[in-house]
């Protein structure tokens, strides 16, 4: 586990009164960058479940905003998969 992953678990499992404002600050980014994460995940699935209900026909019916997010989105799965696909494996 990455040291800064470990050191924010530690926090949060501990109150923040243990930690540094660098420490506070690093968790607070990883808070926010997991809101909107948890945000993107929302409206994916939102969006798919418009698919699956009214069908691929529906895909022309989405709003700019949702094609978007949803790009946005394959393209960010895209990414994670080649960067873990070029990781060293470990046997």
């Amino acid at each position: 586990m990455p040291k800064r992953k470990f050191r924010v678990e530690y926090i949060l499992a501990n109150g923040s009164s243990s930690a540094t404002f660098k420490e506070r600050m690093n968790l607070e980014e990883c808070l926010e960058q997991k809101l909107q994460e948890d945000i993107q995940n929302l409206k994916v699935k939102e969006i798919l479940d418009k698919l699956i209900q009214e069908g691929l026909e529906a895909i022309n019916s989405l709003s700019a905003e949702e094609a978007f997010t949803f790009r946005t989105f394959r393209d960010n799965k895209q990414k994670e998969i080649q960067e873990r696909n070029q990781r060293p494996k470990i046997d």
